[in-house]
């Protein structure tokens, strides 16, 4: 029969190898996190740089058509085709 002590070691022993198990997954989740984080995080700086970068083509637009809006009115006014904006 198996003494009591060594029963108790055991299960200590298996306890201890489970702790080091669920480190060992924890530090491999930790990781995978870390990658998906790092990814996530170059994805919205890459995001923030496109949205930026359309804000100033519409902003650079905008203004073409405001150039090209006051040239049709004078070409308008010139040849007395003159109509009420609305």
């Amino acid at each position: 029969m198996t003494e009591p002590e060594n029963l108790i070691l055991k299960q200590l022993a298996a306890i201890r190898d489970d702790i080091a198990s669920a480190r060992v997954e924890t530090h491999a989740d930790i990781d995978h996190l870390n990658h998906k984080v790092g990814t996530i995080a170059q994805t919205l700086v890459a995001v923030q740089r496109d949205v930026s970068v359309l804000k100033d083509s519409v902003g650079t637009l905008a203004i073409a058509i405001d150039e090209h809006s006051r040239r049709l009115d004078r070409i308008e006014k010139r040849l007395g085709l003159d109509v009420e904006h609305h």
